[in-house]
């Protein structure tokens, strides 16, 4: 979901009250911010925002390329007999 030109992923819906709760994409980040969607519609904001998205998504993820490395290190190590 986008609002206010910021990006939140679905948490959880409660069936019952027909509210759905949203969090920032950038949570991982630390970021707070929330929206609370009420059946009717009203959005309710809680947090404010301490990422920047567009400087944010501009970081590189670089986990895949650490756990290749260390998969081919691991090989190389396992390979050499000890001694």
């Amino acid at each position: 979901m986008e609002h206010k030109n910021y990006r939140f992923c679905k948490k959880r819906t409660v069936v019952e009250t027909g509210t759905t709760y949203f969090s920032c994409v950038k949570f991982r980040a630390g970021c707070p911010a929330r929206l609370v969607v009420k059946k009717g519609g009203a959005i309710i904001e809680r947090n404010a925002h301490c990422c920047d998205q567009d400087i944010l998504e501009e970081v590189a993820d670089v986990r895949r390329d650490m756990s290749l490395e260390l998969q081919d290190r691991a090989i190389k190590e396992f390979s050499v007999a000890p001694g």
